[in-house]
């Protein structure tokens, strides 16, 4: 027969068990952070004269329609930090809680920042910009939406800049091997008045100091 100690043993060590398994911290309530670190970049020209915006595959763009697609890989770091639970089960202590664990439950912090992007002609621009001249003032970063344009420097300064830094939540099925992509265009407002050839090399100035550049393939502007 079962003694009325026992039945209450068996009790307790039953809400202990559910406890531990059921009472964890809600999953949107850890916050699990991955460092991500800019790697590389690259660039694709652009041909915005038809319905869609394509890729310049030719070679050849109508200079008025001309823009530069800047692809920011980043790799993804290990560290992790948890911050407390909350809503803890009476019966569970903050150490147990913290062992749960929710897959997809994470986001991604960089570990460094982009002071400036530049845009220089490695040929003759216009009589006004030689070869080697800084461009940059001539192109505009496209925001996506209401399909307007503003200055890079006004992009650096605004909250448009959080596009380069990836925002995709992670999820168990991740690879975290695998670089994440963003990206933002720039479109050519200022063309140069005639025909010529043309390769723009991006430079992105990061604040530890390091450079991230690419050079597009020689496009001829008509």
């Amino acid at each position: 027969m079962i003694t009325l100690r026992a039945a209450i043993l068996v009790v307790l060590c039953f809400i202990v068990v559910v406890g531990t398994r059921c009472s964890c911290c809600k999953c949107d309530e850890i916050d699990v952070k991955y460092t991500s670190t800019f790697e590389k970049m690259e660039l694709v020209s652009l041909d915005n004269s038809g319905k869609d915006t394509v890729q310049a595959i030719s070679g050849t763009v109508n200079r008025n329609a001309y823009a530069i697609k800047m692809n920011l890989f980043s790799s993804i770091g290990a560290q992790m930090v948890h911050q407390p639970c909350r809503n803890l089960d009476l019966f569970i202590s903050s150490a147990n809680a913290m062992g749960c664990r929710c897959p997809g439950s994470g986001k991604y912090i960089p570990t460094d920042s982009i002071l400036s992007i530049s845009i220089i002609d490695l040929e003759h621009f216009d009589t006004a910009m030689p070869a080697g001249s800084d461009v940059t003032s001539r192109f505009r970063f496209y925001k996506n939406y209401g399909g307007t344009y503003i200055k890079i420097e006004e992009l650096l300064n605004s909250s448009e800049h959080n596009l380069f830094y990836p925002n995709v939540y992670y999820s168990s099925a991740f690879d975290p091997m695998t670089l994440l992509q963003t990206s933002a265009v720039f479109m050519l407002m200022q063309p140069p008045a005639t025909s010529g050839i043309h390769r723009f090399k991006c430079t992105v100035l990061l604040k530890s100091g390091l450079q991230i550049e690419q050079t597009t393939s020689i496009i001829t502007l008509q």
